[in-house]
């Protein structure tokens, strides 16, 4: 898909302390980021974002941003917080901070026989239900 918009991309799979040392000094020209479920927009803003955050790495200081996200902090109301987070959206695409390329999509389908899964616990706990919610097979057979 990216060679339709002559992008070419030399893709190199590193381990974490290359990967990061590499970041770290900014010798990367397009970066891969990847943000499992998000449950609130803060720890993902926060952690890439604010210039003090270890994710940062010294790539973004957008001052009008961080204003909006420390306000985002202190915003009780859902509805006015939300309103904050789409502001620091376009503050950050108003500056070019990152071109988001996709979105994943996660489906959860078992058989019959697998027990456990809760669709509304899933939704609510996000990355936190998997580790936390085993599923099991009915009678314990696979079949």
């Amino acid at each position: 898909m990216l060679k339709r918009v002559n992008i070419n991309w030399d893709v190199k799979v590193l381990d974490s302390v290359a990967l990061a040392d590499q970041y770290r000094n900014m010798e990367y020209e397009v970066g891969v980021f990847v943000a499992t479920y998000i449950k609130d927009p803060d720890a993902v803003l926060s952690s890439y974002y604010d210039p003090e955050a270890q994710g940062n790495m010294g790539r973004s200081n957008n001052k009008k941003a961080n204003q909006l996200m420390e306000a985002a902090r202190r915003e009780l109301n859902f509805e006015k917080r939300k309103k904050i987070y789409y502001d620091v959206e376009k503050a950050l695409y108003d500056n070019y901070e990152d071109a988001w390329m996709w979105h994943y999509t996660w489906i959860t389908a078992t058989r019959k026989q697998v027990l456990g899964y809760n669709r509304e616990m899933q939704i609510a706990g996000g990355n936190a239900y998997w580790p936390t919610h085993p599923q099991w097979f009915k009678d314990g057979k696979s079949n």
